[in-house]
Order: C-alpha cells, then sequence, then structure tokens
C-alpha cells in the first residue's frame, strides 16, 4: 500500500470516528421559559400559522388559543372553539393551518366533545383582524364516536408536505383496546387518517393505501396505534415520527421514512412496543412495523406517557441538527435520537420542566415545548452555546421605586442588556441599557446585576408603553372619547415625570411588566421571560 494510500484510509477512518462521535455525544439541552403567566392556563399544543409573520400560537385544553407575536408578546385571543369536552383526557388538543392559510384563511382544530366523540372543524380567519378567527364561521370536517371511554384520543392534526390533513386517533380507550378497534379496518380509532381538506366536505386522496381494500376505510392511512398523543412530520424530509403511548410495559417511537409513509401496520394490540400483548388472532410479529426504539414504565430511566417531539431544524442550534427531541409527560425524563437513528441517548437532568405536552415548531424552526402543570412555553436550547443562560429574574416596586434583579449562569459574546417594560404584558418599551459585567461580553460563573429605577424614569416608561399600546392596539378597539382619554393621561404622566409631580394616575397604581432583552455583540437579541413587578410596602 502506497504512503499516499495509507493517508486517504487513515483520513476516511478519522472522519468516520469523529462523525460517529459527533453523533454519540448527548447535546446539552436546556429549556428558557419564553411565555408564562398574564392568564396563560394548560397550554397543550404549540403551532405556527406558515403565513411568514412567525406568530406562535398557543392552544389551551379548555378551547381557547392565544397568539403571540414574534417577539413571543401575547396579542389576544385567537378564537374559542365551541363544544369542547374537557372530561378525562379531552379537551381541545391540536390546531393545523391549512397550507394556502394565507391566501384561504382556513384553520382546523381537533378536539373531544362532551360525549367524548372525536372532532375535526374548520374554521376561518377574520377577514378585518388576522389575529383573530371567526366563531360563526365553523364546519364541522369530521367526527368519530368514542363511545364510553374519556381516555386514549390521540390528539394531534398536521397537514403533510402532500398538502393533506393528517389525524392520528386513540383506540378508543378501557385499556388494552377491548374492542380491538386498532386492527380493525372498519374502525377509524387507533388510526393515522389522511385525508384532502381543500374542500368540504372532505374528499379521499386517491393514493390512499385501502382504496381498493373492502375492508378497510379509505380514509385510513395506517393501523395499530394505542394512544398517538404526540406525532410529528420532519420538515426537511416527509420523515413521520410517532410517539405511541404504551399499556404497562413499554412507551414507543415509531420511525417511517418520507415520503410515503402509509400502508404500515404499527402492531397494537397484538403488541405493545416490542413485547407481545394480545396476539389472539394475530400474524407473526415480522409482519407489523416494530418501533424504532422502546423505553420501560418506570420513572428512572423511563416513563409513564411519553410525549413526541420533532426533528430540531431551527438554525440557531446547528449542534441540535438532525437529533429528534423528546420527553415523557409523568415522568419528566428526556431523550434524543441521533440525526443517524442508531442511538437513543437519555438527558442529563439538568431541572428540566415538568408536565410537558406537546412540543411545536415556530415558523422559522425555533422548537418550542408545552408544560400543562406549569403554564408555560418554554425555548428548547443547546446550553453550550446559549449566549446568555438567565438565572432568577426578579422585579419589585417599592416607595416609587423599580428595583430589577436578575443573574446570568453563563455568558457568551454578550455586548447589553436592554431592560424593557409595559403596563399589559404586550407592548412593551425600553427602559434602561445595562452593559455586560462579563469581561469582553464572555463568563462561566454566575454573574448578578442590580438596577434601580427612580419614580421619573418609571412613570416616563410607563407613558410610553401607555401610548405604544395605543398605537399598536388601543385605536382599533376605544371608542373616540376613550381615545382622547387615554392619549391626555398617557402625556400627563410623562410630563409629570419630567416635572416629578403628582398625577391622577400614580405609577404605583399601575400592573407592570419587565423582560430582559439580551444582546449580542453582533446585534441579534434575545428575550428573557416575562415577569410581573411585585408591589412591596
Amino acid at each position: 500500500m502506497t504512503q499516499r494510500a495509507l493517508n486517504t484510509r487513515l483520513s476516511f477512518w478519522a472522519y468516520f470516528l469523529f462523525t460517529l462521535q459527533a453523533f454519540s455525544q448527548t447535546p446539552d439541552i436546556g429549556y428558557q421559559a419564553v411565555i408564562s403567566g398574564n392568564g396563560l392556563a394548560a397550554p397543550i399544543d404549540i403551532v405556527n400559522a406558515g403565513d411568514g409573520t412567525n406568530r406562535l400560537f398557543v392552544v389551551q385544553r379548555s378551547g381557547t388559543i392565544r397568539v403571540y407575536d414574534d417577539n413571543l408578546a401575547y396579542i389576544q385571543d385567537f378564537l374559542t372553539v365551541s363544544d369542547v369536552g374537557t372530561a378525562g383526557e379531552g379537551g381541545l388538543l391540536s390546531l393545523a393551518f391549512h397550507p394556502d392559510y394565507a391566501t384561504n384563511g382556513f384553520l382546523f382544530v381537533y378536539y373531544t366533545r362532551p360525549d367524548f366523540s372525536l372532532e375535526v372543524a374548520r374554521y376561518t380567519v377574520n377577514s378585518g383582524n388576522g389575529n383573530g378567527a371567526n366563531p360563526a364561521s365553523k364546519q364541522i370536517v369530521i367526527n368519530i364516536p368514542h363511545p364510553g371511554e374519556d381516555n386514549h384520543n390521540g390528539g394531534k392534526i398536521l397537514f403533510g408536505p402532500d398538502g393533506y390533513l393528517y389525524l392520528a386517533t386513540g383506540d378508543g380507550g378501557g385499556g388494552g383496546d377491548p374492542s380491538n378497534n386498532a386492527q380493525n379496518g372498519n374502525s377509524l380509532l387507533g388510526k393515522m387518517l389522511r385525508i384532502n381538506v381543500n374542500t368540504l366536505p372532505y374528499t379521499l386522496p386517491p393514493d390512499n393505501p385501502y382504496v381498493a381494500d373492502a375492508n378497510v376505510r379509505d380514509e385510513i392511512w395506517a393501523l395499530g396505534l394505542r394512544n398517538p398523543f404526540r406525532w410529528s412530520f420532519d420538515r426537511a424530509n416527509g420523515d413521520m415520527w410517532i410517539a405511541d403511548v404504551g399499556q404497562g410495559a413499554q412507551e414507543e417511537i415509531n420511525y417511517v421514512p418520507g415520503p410515503n409513509t402509509g400502508s404500515v401496520n404499527y402492531g397494537w394490540r397484538c403488541y405493545e412496543g416490542s413485547l407481545p400483548y394480545n396476539t389472539s388472532g394475530c400474524l407473526p410479529q415480522s409482519s407489523y412495523v416494530s418501533p424504532i426504539y422502546t423505553y420501560g414504565r418506570d420513572n428512572t430511566t423511563g416513563g409513564q406517557s411519553v410525549t413526541g417531539g420533532f426533528v430540531y431544524r431551527g438554525s440557531e442550534f446547528s449542534s441540535l441538527t438532525g437529533y429528534y427531541i423528546f420527553a415523557d409527560f409523568l415522568s419528566g425524563n428526556q431523550w434524543v435520537i441521533t440525526p443517524d437513528r442508531t442511538q437513543m441517548l437519555q438527558l442529563p437532568d439538568a431541572g428540566f420542566p415538568t408536565g410537558i405536552v406537546a412540543f411545536g415548531e415556530a415558523e422559522n424552526g425555533t422548537l418550542y415545548a408545552a408544560s400543562l402543570s406549569g403554564n408555560a412555553i418554554y425555548k428548547v436550547l443547546d446550553n453550550a452555546a446559549l449566549p446568555v443562560t438567565f438565572g432568577t429574574i426578579k422585579a419589585t416596586r417599592r416607595k416609587a421605586n423599580l428595583y430589577i434583579n436578575w443573574t446570568t449562569e453563563a455568558e457568551n459574546n454578550n455586548s447589553h442588556f436592554d431592560i424593557e417594560g409595559s403596563v399589559d404584558g404586550k407592548t412593551f418599551a425600553a427602559i434602561k441599557t445595562v452593559e455586560t459585567k462579563a469581561i469582553d461580553g464572555y463568563s462561566s460563573s454566575t454573574i448578578n446585576y442590580e438596577l434601580t429605577i427612580g419614580r421619573d424614569n418609571l412613570g416616563m416608561m410607563l407613558g410610553i408603553s401607555l401610548l405604544a399600546v395605543l398605537t399598536f392596539g388601543g385605536f382599533r378597539s376605544a371608542k373616540k372619547r376613550e381615545q382622547a382619554s387615554l392619549i391626555v393621561l398617557a402625556i400627563l404622566i410623562i410630563v409629570s415625570a419630567c416635572n416629578k409631580s403628582d398625577v391622577a394616575k400614580d405609577p404605583e397604581d399601575e400592573t407592570l411588566f419587565i423582560r430582559i432583552a439580551q444582546v449580542d455583540k453582533d446585534g441579534a437579541k434575545r428575550y428573557s421571560q416575562t415577569v410581573q413587578v411585585v408591589n412591596e410596602k
């Protein structure tokens, strides 16, 4: 062998081992609370509209959908869905925007009714207000009977790369699928469905896999699911990832490469994960598609209820690209599957949020997680690459002064912080700029920051924030006399701040919210969570 050939071979193996090591290394995934409080309750799904606005829509289990702007500031309630039943595992479970939403304004919701049936309905956005849907536009797309049980509803709808609507349903509940719905081709329970909703009533895609099979409903795309509560498409290639909640032995992750993900039987109730469950009348296990990975039902290395996630395709953390990220709702454990799908790695517990019930992508690929029990939305991060890791943030008001304290656990390429305030938690105004204490913008240890804002600056900020609220939202809803009085109030607050005198509305009486914008040396800006100021006597 020549030296050149030897060097080439050694270079190949060095590259192979480096790639293998890169895939094998467990990412340092973290979570940053970005939406909480201000009325958010029981968030259960996170969706974007795909219309170029990068707004985030948060589905609440009770039936109301909230909309947030691209800075994650709450805009308003987008829609409250009617006829939602919340018994057991029920509620408003999912939202999907039509691929042509920017043109046709169609959005679809998936929920359980008070009679436990599963229903998909279509709404249309308001013509004069893109941040609200018209409640009177509701049209039922499909209703699936789900008699007698209030669990195993599935829970996610998505439009596929082909433009069709996909719906994953549970097996009907009751434990062990007593009616064998998942293997019954004449039942729509325990299935992945695929329908064309460009017009209503819905039609059937001509290439659905069972349209020529008299023993299987034409809507069915795949069979043999127990409770596929959360599942996703990989936006890069159409791969389908389905997390199916287990019965008593295993939680499972199913994977089928895109774009053709149909005509699959995942095996339930014949098999639970990789284990036999009730094989009466079943085919050999090789006849079914087994999960790519499973984990046991213990709270140390496993869990009791898998929450399916997404393959990370955001641009902010390139080190996470290609990793499938998911969690367990009950145990709080979390895992990733490597980009080559050869390993499932459990993440070290680093104070992960509890009760993660859903993951969701923003339009730009940023990945978020919803905590049902914590009433919060979190941004998924790579801690190793994060410019600033915030610790605690506290804001208090005492004797007309505002005291803001925060800590950072690490800083990387940081320039400064912009402190912003708001009177409504939605529209913020800048208060103060604070330079970083980190030497050259870098620190690996905890740094404490303190800021005191006097009455004059606080009043000025309140007035400016109130004017901003009027400019961006108030003028659309307030009557002319109300507009005039609010403008006068805002001007009085600003003037009084300059003169340091009292006015009809004391700043101490206002509800106040604070957030911190961290600004990199290259000008990129990222926001902390929003906190409400605590009044201290």
